[in-house]
């Protein structure tokens, strides 16, 4: 009986093992989204839930999931999971945000300069400044702010920290990138390969945490890029087409460009995530990063 109780109970860190504490949280947030979207869905008008409402609707699933879990399964804070708010949380922040900026602007720059990116227009040569302004706004919160904070949370936050407990941090990065990859599956335009890049991508988002064991740079990162990459400068955002300022067409090697999935789908993005690294390692040089998942009780 005591043997069986350990492949449940850790008696040294007095809370579930690693892989119970996993499936708890799958299981909540599978709880928490039927009571939520069905009380949704009776709640309002025949038409349909409205589009922020589901949006609101996915930051409440993520958040209550992910809290509900870190209290009951694994005995820890929530703040733990990289939300210490010191002085370098607003710059962190910002240097993941303006990085993917640059990184974007990179990719962009090299399509135009080897011909492989036509510009055929912008979105102020079509609607007024007033309208731009809203739409911006609009897509900085969605995708931007609202897919950033529920992705990370439970890439980067819940599932890549318990794994890293519970192994080791290299296969921490790499079996909490495969749910992370495989979610884009299904999104217009998705192939293996472009699953496979966007799992890449899942490592370079957790080298920010890896290097400050907190989640403001990959919160800010991964926001940057979802904006930079489709609103501003106008690809498709992991094959979906939304309201962007440039216009334009990539007619190019789709291994270096990503074709109609966007550039995540390519080499060049792969670059750039490589540059990526090398900034973030610059920027958190000589830091003491806190150590808070296996700490803060």
């Amino acid at each position: 009986m005591p043997q069986l109780q350990t492949l449940f109970w850790s008696a040294r860190d007095k809370r579930c093992r690693t892989g119970w504490r996993l499936l708890g949280e799958v299981v909540l947030s599978v709880v928490i989204s039927w009571l939520t979207l069905g009380f949704l869905s009776t709640a309002h008008s025949p038409f349909g839930i409205s589009s922020g409402v589901f949006w609101g609707s996915r930051v409440f699933i993520a958040t209550l999931s992910v809290w509900l879990a870190r209290r009951w399964f694994d005995r820890r804070s929530f703040q733990s999971l990289g939300f210490v708010w010191n002085r370098w949380a607003m710059l962190d922040l910002a240097f993941g945000f303006w990085m993917a900026g640059f990184l974007i602007a990179c990719i962009f720059a090299v399509e135009s300069l080897a011909g492989w990116l036509t510009i055929q227009g912008f979105v102020w040569q079509q609607l007024p400044l007033g309208a731009i302004a809203r739409r911006t706004l609009q897509e900085f919160l969605i995708i931007g702010v609202i897919a950033s904070w529920t992705e990370e949370l439970v890439d980067r936050g819940y599932r890549l920290q318990n794994l890293t407990d519970g192994l080791n941090l290299p296969l921490g990065i790499i079996l909490s990138s495969i749910p992370f990859g495989l979610r884009h599956l299904g999104n217009p335009n998705a192939t293996w390969l472009s699953t496979l890049f966007i799992m890449l991508a899942g490592g370079f988002l957790a080298y920010g945490w890896v290097r400050t064991q907190q989640l403001w740079i990959p919160l800010g990162l991964h926001a940057g890029w979802n904006v930079f990459e489709s609103t501003i400068f106008g690809f498709p955002v992991s094959g979906l087409e939304r309201f962007r300022w440039v216009e334009s067409v990539v007619d190019g090697p789709t291994l270096l460009t990503g074709g109609a999935f966007g550039p995540e789908a390519g080499f060049l993005a792969v670059f750039s995530w490589v540059l990526g690294v090398l900034l973030i390692h610059a920027w958190t040089a000589g830091r003491q990063p806190r150590q808070t998942a296996s700490s803060d009780s």
